[in-house]
């Protein structure tokens, strides 16, 4: 078993990092574990037990997941009474919005559904409605 840092992105010169444990393939067979399994850690005591998520789980965690329409009117409301065009962290920060950064294929809806217009200014890209 083997831990490996890797490097996930490079943004404004700085690199960001995660980490991957490599399992043996034996384990995962003794596991039954397939690709794609939904996983939990707990840190205790500088251990890290890692174990499938119960249905129970995965159900609050879709339960904690905002909707495509609540985000969509979420930004809506947050653009309309804006005063001027906005990045993305600022839209984020008035409208109580979770997502560091938001989903590629919910902003191209939000440019049909509400007319979202993204400008790039200097090195940031701001957002506006029609």
């Amino acid at each position: 078993m083997k831990l490996q840092r890797q490097l996930s992105r490079e943004r404004g010169g700085e690199e960001y990092h995660k980490w991957v444990i490599v399992l043996p393939p034996s384990q995962m067979e003794e596991l039954e574990w397939e690709e794609g399994l939904e996983l939990k850690s707990i840190v205790n005591d500088n251990s890290l037990t890692i174990r499938p998520m119960t249905e129970e789980e995965k159900k609050e965690k879709s339960e904690e997941k905002m909707s495509y329409e609540e985000f969509k009117e979420t930004v809506k409301e947050v653009l309309e009474k804006a005063e001027e065009a906005m990045v993305w962290t600022k839209v984020r920060e008035e409208g109580d919005l979770e997502q560091k950064v938001p989903s590629n294929v919910w902003v191209r809806r939000l440019e049909e559904d509400i007319g979202l217009i993204r400008e790039k200014k200097g090195n940031r890209t701001v957002w506006r409605l029609e």
